[in-house]
């Protein structure tokens, strides 16, 4: 009896295992290689920016899990004065956010691409 026991608690725990094997190879041929060309996330901003911290810390939870490849850039479309000190603090903590304006994002964008 007690073997019996051993025997299907040592099966699920392969099964477990194996399965387990089998996500984690198949996320990591699903998930994009190096990027040959530089993309950008672009996220217009405007008066206090309410949802911006919320929206840059998922975009680099994907840079951090090498879930995708791009350099973040905020687009200032008239922030308040408020909006502009929280993107300033924002630009202090991860410095590899690029702050630009509508008239110089092409510019931007054309310098790297």
């Amino acid at each position: 009896m007690m073997a019996s026991i051993a025997e299907l608690l040592l099966a699920f725990f392969a099964t477990v295992g194996l399965l387990s094997l089998i996500w984690l190879l198949f996320g990591h041929l699903l998930a994009p290689g190096p990027a040959m060309q530089t993309f950008y996330a672009v996220i217009p901003i405007d008066g206090n920016a309410p949802n911006l911290e919320q929206t840059v810390s998922h975009l680099l939870w994907l840079k951090g899990g090498k879930l995708a490849h791009f350099q973040i850039v905020l687009l200032d479309t008239g922030l308040s004065e408020s909006g502009k000190e929280r993107v300033s603090v924002l630009l202090s903590r991860e410095p590899e956010l690029i702050l630009s304006t509508p008239e110089l994002l092409p510019q931007l964008i054309k310098k790297d691409g």
